[in-house]
C-alpha cells in the first residue's frame, strides 16, 4: 500500500464493488416478488443495450436462478409481463410501456444501478 497507492486504491473499489453486489442480491430477493425481479431485470437489459426491444442473449434456466426463482415462476412472470408493458415472442423483448413496466417493477436506487 505504502509503494503503489494507486494499487491500493483501485483493489478498495473493487473490493467495494463486489460488496455491494453481494448487498444488492439478498436485497432484491426479499423486497420483490419473482415478477418484480424479472421486470427489473428486464429495465436494466433495455438500459445496458439502450434499446427497448431485445433477445434473451442466456439461457432460460441461467436467468431463473439468478433472480432467485424456479423455471416455472420464471414462465409464469413472462406470462403475466403483458400486463405491465412488456411483449415477448419467443426469445425476443419488447417493452411497449416502460412507464407501466417501471411502476410494477418499482426500481430502487439502492439495489438497482438505475440509469434513467
Amino acid at each position: 500500500m505504502e509503494t503503489s497507492p494507486a494499487l491500493a486504491l483501485s483493489a478498495c473499489r473493487e473490493v467495494a464493488t463486489h460488496y455491494r453486489d453481494m448487498v444488492k442480491e439478498p436485497k432484491n430477493m426479499k423486497v420483490r416478488n419473482a415478477g418484480q425481479r424479472l421486470a427489473n431485470w428486464i429495465l436494466t437489459e433495455a438500459d445496458v443495450l439502450s434499446q427497448s426491444s431485445f433477445e434473451l442473449r442466456i439461457q432460460k434456466t441461467v436467468l431463473a436462478s439468478r433472480l432467485g426463482m424456479t423455471n416455472a415462476h420464471l414462465s409464469r412472470g413472462f406470462n403475466t409481463l403483458w400486463t405491465h408493458g412488456v411483449v415477448l415472442r419467443g426469445l425476443k423483448f419488447d417493452i411497449i410501456d416502460r412507464v407501466a413496466l417501471q411502476t410494477y417493477a418499482h426500481p430502487d436506487p439502492l439495489i438497482d444501478d438505475l440509469n434513467s
